[in-house]
């Protein structure tokens, strides 16, 4: 048993290790969207990894445990870039996409060197490129993981902490870095539609956030009734089924260009003589 075990977890560090080299993974994205009137913010890119390897969240983990977090991140940049680029060729130019980053590795001089290289090349893509990052970041790194954050910042990216919570570690993450958004988590929002003291915390945040000129976007929205309570907290947007599934990015395009000629046949047909 005890060799099976470590066979099996050589066996999934090389299988990790192929993926990460060949970007054997694909994308998809859903749609973060205004809680008001659902407008289209921009799309989070969510990366489907092969079956074997388990599921997305585990991935990322184990990627984190073995030392491959970073590599993963930096190809799922590259992806993120070439889907953008594909969305606005093939739909228009006002469209924005979002990428999942590890905030800690901000401090990696090296890390930040490669992500940097990719992101100078693709310039005049950088304001619809959202940069999100996920985790925390060890006291002693805040400073410089913020001066990485203000250069992303001035570059023309929009900046937004994942993973936010009503826990002090949040409020510290918050108060150090600065950034345009934060997002909260599913179970933080499912928490708070049914219980009136988590209601009050994320109101408050809500609050603060509004007061640091930060939006807010809630995870977990699968109906109208949970985009709703996030109007009423003061959330300003929201993400989940309510504004669309995630599909992958050719099914995301097919549906905007079909919405696109309906909205044409539509106008056409209001302002065509025969209407009146």
């Amino acid at each position: 048993n005890c060799a099976a075990l470590v066979t099996e977890s050589v066996d999934r560090l090389a299988r990790l290790k192929r993926v990460v080299a060949e970007g054997d993974f694909t994308l998809e994205i859903q749609a973060v969207a205004n809680v008001a009137n659902r407008s289209t913010w921009f799309f989070q890119a969510l990366p489907r990894y092969p079956n074997d390897l388990g599921p997305s969240e585990s991935v990322a983990e184990y990627a984190q445990q073995v030392g491959l977090a970073e590599d993963l991140a930096l190809k799922t940049l590259d992806k993120s870039i070439a889907a953008l680029d594909s969305l606005r060729a093939k739909v228009g130019k006002g469209l924005s996409i979002s990428v999942t980053l590890p905030l800690a590795s901000l401090a990696s001089t090296e890390y930040f060197a490669g992500m940097e290289v990719r992101l100078r090349k693709v310039a005049h893509l950088r304001s619809k490129l959202v940069l999100e990052f996920a985790g925390r970041v060890p006291g002693d790194k805040e400073a410089a993981v913020n001066d990485a954050v203000q250069g992303l910042r001035r570059a023309g990216h929009v900046v937004c902490l994942s993973d936010f919570g009503v826990g002090s570690g949040s409020f510290d993450n918050l108060r150090t870095i600065e950034v345009n958004a934060v997002r909260v988590g599913i179970h933080t929002v499912a928490r708070a539609v049914s219980n009136p003291r988590r209601r009050a915390f994320l109101k408050a945040l809500a609050s603060f956030c509004h007061d640091l000129g930060v939006e807010m976007i809630g995870d977990g929205v699968d109906d109208e009734r949970t985009s709703q309570f996030l109007a009423a907290c003061g959330v300003h947007f929201g993400q989940g089924t309510a504004f669309g599934p995630r599909r992958p990015i050719e099914g995301v395009i097919q549906a905007l260009k079909r919405k696109a000629t309906n909205l044409v046949s539509e106008t056409r047909r209001v302002l065509s003589p025969e209407a009146g």
